[in-house]
């Protein structure tokens, strides 16, 4: 058989420009005052999560004492990664989660009638914002924190490119590398999550970040 590549065609999501974020992000949090749609869109974009992980947080993987979401694994497409990842949450992703509350258990986010968020059900928030599908998507944004970080270069960088790789839930082919990342570079991506909050919300390259007093659970 031919190789996959010479039958079908890989294109990307529309992400948008990382110079254009900060700007973005304001006109997005004043939605998020009173759009659930809103703050599921911000959360998502600070956790660097994929549309449907963020769509499927659940009150029981949230610590927010410890300022961890636990992405669960999962054999079902919606969860990619083979293994439960820990991801940092910032101030302002943990402000989007408490704006749910109360909410006792089940889903973070939900429809207005109350039903698991199907895809593409966030896109037209970034419509509301003034950018259009063309220009991007919910998934694009992922695209927007990983060029970012490719490109920026007066950032102190205090995390290696496995913290990068681990942020986005993408898996590493080489064994060796697999295996120093296997404990998840946490601390690194505390560093790495707060730094991106602060250049998407405040527009600025680096950020002081303080680290949990104690190892998240297992």
């Amino acid at each position: 058989f031919p190789a996959s590549s010479k039958i079908h065609k890989v294109t990307h999501q529309p992400s948008l420009p990382w110079p254009e974020l900060p700007a973005f992000m304001q006109k997005l949090l004043q939605l998020a005052v009173s759009d659930e749609m809103a703050r599921l869109l911000v959360f998502q974009i600070l956790t660097v999560a994929r549309p449907s992980e963020a769509a499927l947080a659940d009150w029981q993987d949230i610590d927010l004492e410890q300022k961890c979401w636990f992405v669960p694994n999962s054999e079902t497409e919606k969860h990619k990664s083979k293994h439960e990842i820990i991801v940092p949450l910032t101030p302002i992703s943990i402000e989007m989660l408490t704006k749910q509350l109360p909410k006792p258990s089940g889903k973070v986010f939900r429809t207005v009638t109350d039903k698991d968020i199907p895809n593409n059900y966030v896109s037209p928030v970034i419509q509301l914002c003034g950018v259009p599908a063309r220009v991007a998507v919910p998934h694009g944004f992922r695209g927007t924190f990983e060029t970012f970080f490719q490109e920026q270069t007066d950032i102190d960088r205090t995390w290696s490119d496995d913290a990068v790789r681990l942020a986005m839930k993408h898996v590493n082919t080489d064994r060796v590398r697999a295996a120093y990342a296997s404990g998840q570079c946490y601390h690194e991506r505390v560093r790495l999550m707060a730094a991106w909050e602060d250049f998407a919300i405040r527009g600025v390259g680096k950020q002081t970040a303080v680290p949990i007093k104690r190892e998240p659970r297992k």
